[in-house]
């Protein structure tokens, strides 16, 4: 098993003791690209000790260009991205970038040969129809939070793409939810706490979380051959290094966390809620007729004594 994991600004003797431990686990550590070339995707977080990571981690690197959107059309972008790319690779041998925009994808394997490029979540990519619009252009990519509980659609997405797929499993956001966009977006921008727009939607109908894209370590093995990395989100949840330890040796060694342990975001479960996997497996295989099925809400009022 494989694991792509965030970036946490950890003094290096963190980095070095988590290498010489778990370096045969690890795909990626990925970390933002510098915001004065593009928005890193989340709110500004602490990179003091990012360089003595970059200088002395033994460990394999992986750099995002993924806002939601970028701030300017990519033909104005890209001699400042692909520079930046080189330098990060001929200084600290980063050889892996993940990326949002397609046509970014495509110029990067166009001119820096030596990376591999990867599709963030935000590319949406959550049908075989799109593997064409890809082109080669990606080696790995990281399907839409909408199928990542939905085994039937992420099969079909598996059988269709030639690469690696890097699986979610503590995101937590909504399935195809209608504030996914603005959100990132405010996210990427100067705002230092941005809302989480879906917050009256989950206030009204708290059930909703029993949906969210989370995947509990225990219940990983319904997920065996429909993935190559697993990849922990948590720039922001996991920052606590013990807290970073825990869900990362969770996942690794499939042992159980509650859902609200896992560093999910906000669309997430924040209260303990047992997940059985009898409920689990029925969430990633129902038809998903959300509007006309109550199991989920049922579930989330008999655990938790409320009625909607």
């Amino acid at each position: 098993m494989k694991f792509s994991l965030p970036y946490i600004d950890q003094p290096i003797k963190f980095w070095q003791e988590f290498a010489s431990q778990y370096r045969e686990f690890i795909f990626e550590i990925y970390f933002p690209m510098g915001e004065h070339i593009v928005p890193s995707g989340r709110p500004q977080q602490p990179l003091t000790q990012l360089y003595s990571f970059l200088e002395r981690a033994d460990l394999s690197k992986a750099v995002l260009v993924n806002p939601i959107v970028l701030p300017k059309p990519v033909t104005r972008l890209k001699d400042e991205i692909l520079n930046e790319l080189l330098l990060l690779h001929q200084y600290y041998g980063v050889n892996q970038v993940t990326v949002s925009d397609l046509q970014l994808a495509e110029i990067i394997k166009k001119e820096l040969t030596q990376y591999q490029v990867s599709a963030s979540v935000l590319m949406r990519i959550y049908s075989p129809e799109q593997i064409p619009y890809l082109q080669n252009s990606v080696d790995s990519l990281a399907p839409d939070t909408a199928i990542v509980r939905d085994l039937q659609r992420l099969q079909a997405l598996r059988e269709a793409f030639p690469g690696q797929i890097k699986l979610i499993v503590n995101e937590g956001c909504l399935p195809g939810c209608p504030f996914r966009t603005q959100h990132f977006f405010e996210m990427s921008s100067d705002l230092p706490l941005p809302a989480s727009l879906c917050q009256n939607l989950l206030r009204a109908h708290p059930w909703l979380r029993l949906k969210s894209a989370w995947i509990l370590p225990q219940h990983l093995y319904f997920y065996d051959n429909l993935y190559d990395i697993i990849k922990l989100a948590g720039r922001v949840t996991l920052q606590n290094p013990a807290q970073y330890l825990r869900v990362f040796q969770a996942y690794l060694e499939r042992k159980s966390l509650g859902a609200h342990e896992i560093g999910t975001g906000p669309a997430g479960l924040t209260t303990a809620l047992p997940i059985s996997a009898e409920f689990f497996y029925q969430t990633i295989t129902c038809p998903k007729n959300c509007e006309t099925c109550s199991f989920c809400r049922e579930y989330y009022e008999k655990y938790t004594g409320t009625t909607f």
